[in-house]
């Protein structure tokens, strides 16, 4: 256990030391300069990465199928109609490996080449990170402590062979975010790759968009140099594409519009927390309107769907202006009650004492369960059992550790790392990391509006530790 609590407990402490420390420049190097066996270090890091994925699938075969895939493969098989609650693009992809079964591959292997699949997609990114890492000239300690982090975090391994979208989405957010450092070094980024990335990550995940749309403006102030002007087109370019084939596209090809109450996580749990909280002191409208829109008195603090599936959607739709009439009423009578809710709802995302487990969302840290369908039912059947039942303690023990030692695995880390990442781009200023950790910052605000905190909602930003740590531990880069 404590192998794995090392390493991103060795970064948070010196991401502590190094922000109220002095910055060490750092050397970039070209492509062709940079020195020795550090070329070999992304080879190395995608085969470890893929080896440990790998040992993961073997013990959890034929792979891991998350809650959302019941909902996904029911509109791949058109028992239900595409909808973008669960981003299209992901339904289609997974559809394209269950029609392999459709074509002689044998049931569940659609399921097993999609996990190698996505391993492969992941392995490849981890290598793209520790190549950035090297020709930002980080020290060979920083590149080893990063490879091991990508092939023994626990969480990276078993999460890898999910069938969720949060994976690719995570990927595409990533390789977005590292041809970003190329553009604010001044070096030619592939101004296509930011563009197609913008796209994937916005078509992947829903809550991308405006945090897409923070990115733009970022860029727009930062458009001094060519380079920037053309990241700042590449990317306003994907956000439109983007926003073009979500509200035009699709309609239009019959693709079902997610419900309203999707987007109102926050807003419903505030209300229904004043409704709870200060249900003497309300008056008879107050209550009779609340009512009319949800079942408020299923209030969890912790997780907004049991409120949030009751609202109703049809009421909401035809006149809106009654919810946000009675939201910005009750506002003004209890503020307080506002913001302890909206603080309270996503608590793990940003205080370290918060339990991994919380006993009012009960949320596993990974799902590692199955969940079985009748048009896709698949069988536990773990090649190396033991190993299965490593990882089941493993990640037992970190739903029930106590704050101390779950801090490494604590879904308030991301939060952590992006502030001392913010400080410590800006004092060196680097436009570069300033933007990746602007865009970091703003999907994760998106998070904290969502309905429940959980580890798949973080993966990207856990993934983005290494990268996020660069500025802090080498401040500038020299300008020779």
């Amino acid at each position: 256990m404590f192998l794995f609590l090392f390493f991103p407990l060795l970064l948070i402490f010196a991401f502590i030391g190094k922000a109220i420390g002095k910055g060490e420049e750092r050397k970039a190097y070209s492509e062709d300069d940079i020195p020795g066996i550090y070329k070999w270090f992304p080879f190395i890091t995608f085969i470890l990465a893929s080896a440990s994925s790998a040992l993961a699938l073997l013990s959890y075969f034929p792979g891991i199928l998350g809650y959302d895939s019941e909902w996904q493969t029911l509109q791949a098989y058109g028992v239900l109609p595409l909808s973008n609650h669960h981003p299209v693009l992901h339904t289609l992809i997974w559809n394209f490996f269950i029609a392999l079964e459709w074509h002689g591959v044998p049931h569940p292997y659609g399921l097993v080449i999609y996990c190698i699949f996505q391993i492969i997609v992941v392995a490849c990114v981890c290598g793209f990170v520790v190549r950035s890492e090297v020709r930002e000239g980080c020290r060979w300690p920083l590149t080893i402590i990063t490879m091991l982090f990508y092939a023994l975090y626990p969480a990276f391994n078993v999460f890898s062979i999910q069938m969720t979208k949060d994976v690719l989405f995570s990927c595409a957010v990533i390789l977005l975010i590292l041809n970003l450092l190329k553009a604010g070094r001044g070096e030619k980024a592939n101004v296509f790759f930011i563009f197609l990335m913008t796209v994937l990550a916005s078509l992947l995940r829903n809550n991308f968009l405006p945090a897409g749309c923070v990115l733009v403006i970022v860029l727009f102030l930062m458009r001094k140099d060519e380079m920037m002007k053309r990241t700042f087109f590449a990317s306003l370019t994907g956000i439109v594409v983007s926003i073009s084939i979500t509200s035009f596209v699709y309609p239009a090809c019959g693709v079902v519009k997610s419900e309203s109450h999707e987007a109102l996580s926050v807003p419903i749990n505030q209300v229904a927390a004043v409704y709870v909280h200060r249900y003497s002191e309300l008056t008879l409208p107050e209550k009779f309107i609340t009512e009319q829109y949800m079942t408020a008195g299923l209030y969890n603090p912790r997780l907004a769907d049991t409120v949030k599936f009751t609202f109703n959607d049809e009421l909401y739709d035809s006149d809106r202006s009654a919810f946000w009439d009675l939201y910005l009423h009750l506002l003004v009578k209890y503020p307080q009650e506002f913001i302890d809710a909206f603080l309270t709802q996503n608590i793990q995302l940003w205080y370290p004492g918060a339990a991994i487990t919380d006993r009012y969302s009960s949320r596993r840290f990974i799902e590692t369960d199955n969940i079985l369908t009748n048009v896709y039912p698949i069988n536990r059947s773990s090649m190396i059992p033991e190993v299965k039942g490593f990882y089941d303690m493993l990640l037992d023990e970190i739903e029930h550790s106590g704050t101390a030692e779950g801090l490494p695995f604590s879904l308030s880390i991301p939060f952590i790392m992006l502030v001392l990442s913010l400080y410590m781009s800006v004092k060196a200023h680097d436009k570069g990391y300033a933007a990746a950790v602007l865009l970091s910052g703003a999907l994760w605000a998106t998070y904290m509006l969502g309905p429940v905190s959980a580890f798949r909602y973080m993966y990207p930003f856990f993934m983005l530790i290494p990268v996020f740590a660069i500025p802090v531990f080498f401040g500038k880069k020299k300008t020779e």
